[in-house]
């Protein structure tokens, strides 16, 4: 690796560094953000959700651009949006002002990701860039992992403004850094295709947006909302009109070819299966807190080895890309995710066991969402047109990471209802009521606590240890249903892959 290439990559990898971790940092901050603009909690989730819609929406019109106006210049822009979309919202005292801010912040974030693994593997040879791949995704995992650990950090010392204003002088030296990188290509002067740009921001907007208004804890009745299944509706209907429109462009933003030819529709399937794989990731934390029993902030940070794995397993795919293929390495980590998802539902009964198995599950993740895919679609496109087809990938991808929590957390939807039915076999009619009343998953221990002290000793402490047993047969009967959706995730990545057919790269 020469010194140039170490440049790109460092460039690149900080810029994905960036982009991943403000997916996850904003999660433990919706009650600070709450309080600071005098908004109720649900209000503020919108802050996530306005960021995953326009997030989605401009990931293919980035890719799209970078492949016509060049790599450098559109990641600059990218780098440039995301920046000033961070400073808005961490300086605004406007919560709609806030809201278009983070809009601004997730179109900037839907071109760095895609155009860095496209940059990177242009910048390497064949031999080279299955490693040089395997750290761009080594590194998006565990921002993705620490993001909301880092976030609960950060607003432990400081206001919650600093998880946004955190971006401003990293995007202002990846701008800097970007400056001394050559350009991609030179501009195309074929016409850009304005038509699909809007049908498919619509569509994309659509599927999101129903996706966004699953209810985990009612997910057959959720789809007989408008919100729902309107908007699903609206998809089946464009979709006509998108071929339509996209037949008749000269360079249109979404090739069709990407659905007709076998290697690419199996990439972007498989993309979307790691996506659904990625969902029992998010419980994980949870697990730790109600089955191995530790406090909540100690949850969080037993996430770490399953973050550092994932880093180590990310290069290791990527070393073995040029040896062994991706189809191979893609099998070998769907087997080793679905393996720990077998260990997560029957063998885990303690720390050191919970450690174990998390480690190997995130190597696993560190093989699937690293180098292999993006291999895989970068060898089957014409390298003019890498950063579109990347996109599309993460388009997918990120379609599967939205979609997969509310398949997910439907298996756990039950545990209030179940816990309240047990209870009552317990305690006294009309004791539990406040204890469960945070929702159908949330568990109150600190209202059961008031509940039983007038229970006199040592009645009290037994109904307690009885309760705790209860709680935890409970979520771990439930957990061990999410994990075995886990290991159905990567059987479907299996099958899939098995239709990928596998040949050296036309891109040196």
């Amino acid at each position: 690796m020469d010194k140039k290439q170490k440049y790109i990559l460092v460039t690149f990898l900080l810029g994905v560094f960036m982009g991943a971790l403000d997916q996850g940092i904003i999660t433990p901050t919706f009650s600070s953000i709450a309080e600071g603009f005098g908004i109720e909690y649900n209000l503020a989730v919108w802050g996530l959700t306005i960021y995953t819609l326009s997030y989605a929406v401009s990931i293919p019109i980035m890719g799209k651009l970078a492949d016509r106006y060049g790599r450098k210049r559109l990641f600059m822009v990218g780098v440039g949006l995301f920046g000033l979309g961070s400073f808005v919202a961490g300086t605004t005292g406007n919560f709609y002002l806030f809201l278009a801010a983070r809009a601004i912040q997730a179109i900037g974030g839907g071109g760095i990701f895609p155009i860095a693994n496209a940059q990177v593997a242009a910048t390497f040879p064949p031999e080279k860039r299955g490693v040089a791949l395997g750290m761009v995704g080594a590194i998006f995992g565990i921002a993705s992992l620490i993001g909301p650990n880092l976030g609960g950090l950060i607003i432990d010392f400081f206001d919650w403004q600093w998880v946004f204003l955190i971006n401003v002088p990293i995007s202002i030296i990846l701008i800097l850094m970007s400056l001394k990188i050559e350009e991609t290509r030179e501009a195309v002067q074929r016409p850009l295709d304005l038509g699909g740009v809007l049908v498919v921001s619509i569509a994309i907007f659509c599927l999101m947006y129903g996706i966004t208004h699953l209810d985990r804890n009612d997910l057959v009745g959720s789809l007989l909302g408008i919100n729902v299944w309107g908007y699903f509706v609206a998809v089946l209907l464009l979709i006509p009109i998108l071929i339509f429109v996209e037949k008749r462009a000269q360079d249109p933003i979404l090739n069709l070819q990407y659905f007709t030819q076998r290697n690419t529709l199996v990439t972007l399937l498989v993309g979307l299966s790691t996506g659904l794989l990625m969902s029992v990731m998010f419980f994980v934390p949870l697990f730790a807190e109600t089955v191995v029993g530790v406090d909540k902030g100690t949850a969080g940070y037993l996430m770490t080895p399953l973050a550092l794995a994932s880093g180590i397993g990310a290069p290791v795919g990527g070393a073995l890309l040029h040896k062994r293929g991706p189809k191979l390495v893609m099998l070998s980590g769907f087997l080793v995710v679905g393996l720990s998802s077998l260990g997560m539902a029957y063998a885990v009964s303690g720390v050191v066991s919970f450690i174990i198995v998390t480690f190997v599950m995130g190597f696993g993740f560190g093989l699937v969402i690293g180098a292999p895919l993006n291999e895989m679609m970068f060898r089957n496109v014409d390298k003019h047109e890498s950063a579109s087809a990347l996109a599309s990938l993460s388009l997918f991808r990120s379609i599967g990471t939205s979609l997969g929590p509310t398949l997910a957390g439907a298996m756990l939807a039950g545990v209030g209802p179940e816990i309240g039915r047990r209870l009552s076999t317990l305690m006294p009619s009309g004791m539990t009521g406040t204890a469960m009343s945070g929702g159908n998953m949330n568990f109150d221990a600190g209202a059961l606590e008031e509940m039983t002290a007038s229970i006199p000793e040592p009645a009290r402490s037994e109904v307690l240890g009885q309760i705790e047993a209860l709680v935890h047969e409970v979520f771990h009967a439930s957990f061990t249903d999410l994990y075995i959706l886990g290991i159905v995730f990567a059987l479907l990545g299996t099958l899939l892959i098995l239709f990928y057919r596998d040949k050296k790269s036309t891109q040196q």
